[in-house]
């Protein structure tokens, strides 16, 4: 699973390539007056293949090719979902071998998610890292804009 960036078409132009087209934080490339967003922008080293990804990162983009520089810079907190077999399934963060992860809403036994689903939250030396929800979109969506916050305040 996953996908390759269209970026054949790039072959020969002045533009970095890697697994994408590489830029900084700010989605700017080596060249001032052009940036990149979607699943072919490699934004800080980082492809992110959401379309919220997309979105924000395009906030930082217009900021910076209006400015001529980068001004603006966005290290999104990655996030997907799914809808399976009538259960929303959602995730969001950046989860490593050696994380703990704990249910703190909801129940989950070895028969799978309660009738209200569940949060799990995924901490990495007391710091939440990323989250995981089964059916509980409010308390997800907080969670989310929890570790996007953390994200901002560890970046400035």
């Amino acid at each position: 699973m996953g996908a390759v960036p269209n970026t054949a078409w790039l072959r020969g132009s002045t533009l970095a390539l890697g697994d994408g087209v590489l830029c900084d934080d700010g989605c700017v490339t080596a060249l001032l007056q052009v940036a990149a967003v979607g699943d072919v922008a490699g934004a800080g080293g980082v492809r992110a293949e959401h379309g919220t990804s997309a979105t924000e990162r395009a906030r930082a983009a217009v900021t910076n090719l209006l400015a001529g520089r980068t001004l603006a810079t966005l290290r999104p907190v990655p996030c997907f979902w799914s809808d399976q077999y009538g259960s929303r399934i959602q995730f969001a963060g950046r989860y490593r071998a050696g994380d703990t992860v704990g249910v703190t809403e909801g129940e989950l036994s070895d028969e799978g998610p309660g009738d209200g689903g569940f949060l799990a939250r995924y901490e990495r030396e007391g710091t939440a890292v990323a989250v995981l929800a089964v059916d509980r979109p409010r308390p997800f969506t907080r969670a989310r804009r929890a570790l996007g916050r953390a994200v901002e305040t560890a970046t400035t």
